[in-house]
């Protein structure tokens, strides 16, 4: 059943505020001013509570359709619009309490495309369908409650992560760079690279402002380049932790969580089906990761290292997430319909 066209209205004004916040963080790739990111952020966390709304009356639409109240993940769009969403909230808590803006410019524009997906959906995709759906046995659980918060911090957490770690290496490729074209002379380190020096009795000393002025910074920003509105790589690597701390330890209980539900709906804890294996797979890349970090040092290459586990990790996410749907099917693929492949839903 087509879902009220006054939805699809919101939808689109929905997707048309994610391109519009994208454009304005890419904007401080290119103008270098932050004043692009402020406004992308307010574009942001206004077009986040037109998709609360928009959550809100699709759980409507679907009451009114099956008759009881349930989570909106009958399919694939609702699921992923909730995701979309969650990952915005999460990545707007982490600029919030950080001031990381440049985080933006790689969190946007990467939940936009996921956006961009769910916009191009509707009747003639039916990997991506806006229609109301009757959802199958198993997600008449109360189960899926409890199951899908903690399905969307997980993910969240983890794709900011995945943000950081690219923002980690560029970072250190930037610093590293300075070095080379410094090297020999005493330089200062600072915990925000913005921050000026003032001259003291003859000696360089650096005024820890912990909020250096606008103008201070956009000068930094104009002689060192874009990342220079970034942290240092070792706060990005902190960063990196707290994020993965979180997204592991709530996937840990998302395969915990899984596995009780399958008992519950299918007779069994862990059936090798491909959805548990990849999430497994996952759990383990960032195992590693949070093995390494305590195991590994504080050394420049192992922090290098680390990051890269959070980029492949992502990867292993995704294709969990997407690519198990679509190219293994299994019993988790309810979230999709498979006519796009040719084959019976499981």
């Amino acid at each position: 059943m087509p879902q009220p066209h006054y939805m699809d209205v919101i939808y689109n004004i929905i997707f048309a505020g994610y391109l519009l916040a994208s454009f304005f963080y890419l904007g401080l790739l290119v103008k270098q001013n932050l004043s692009w990111a402020k406004l992308g952020k307010a574009i942001l966390i206004s077009t986040v509570i037109l998709q609360l709304i928009f959550i809100f009356l699709r759980m409507v639409a679907d009451r009114n359709y099956v008759g009881f109240w349930y989570a909106p993940l009958a399919n694939l769009f609702e699921e992923a619009t909730c995701l979309t969403c969650a990952l915005s909230i999460y990545y707007l808590i982490t600029e919030s309490f950080t001031g990381f803006r440049t985080l933006g410019t790689i969190i946007v524009p990467l939940n936009t495309l996921l956006v961009t997906w769910c916009a191009l959906g509707g009747p003639g995709n039916s990997a991506m369908s806006y229609n109301l759906e009757q959802p199958p046995p198993a997600l008449r659980s109360y189960w899926i409650d409890i199951h899908v918060p903690v399905h969307l911090i997980a993910y969240s957490a983890l794709v900011v992560a995945f943000g950081l770690g690219i923002m980690y290496l560029a970072k250190h490729a930037q610093e590293e760079k300075w070095k080379q074209l410094h090297r020999g002379e005493d330089l200062p380190v600072t915990d925000h690279p913005e921050e000026p020096l003032s001259s003291k009795g003859g000696v360089a000393v650096i005024e820890r402002t912990k909020k250096p002025s606008a103008s201070s910074m956009q000068r930094s920003a104009q002689q060192t380049g874009f990342l220079s509105w970034a942290p240092p790589s070792d706060r990005i690597d902190k960063m990196i932790y707290r994020a993965v701390v979180i997204g592991f330890g709530f996937l840990t209980a998302l395969i915990m969580l899984g596995a009780t539900w399958a008992e519950v709906s299918w007779g069994t804890y862990w059936g090798w089906d491909p959805k548990e294996t990849s999430a497994l797979i996952t759990w383990l890349v960032y195992a590693v990761y949070v093995h390494g970090r305590f195991m590994l040092g504080w050394g420049t290459k192992q922090r290098s290292l680390l990051a890269w586990l959070c980029i492949i990790g992502f990867a292993s996410l995704m294709f969990t997430y997407l690519g198990v749907s679509f190219l293994l099917p299994g019993l988790h693929s309810y979230l999709r319909s498979l006519a796009v492949l040719g084959l019976k839903s499981i």
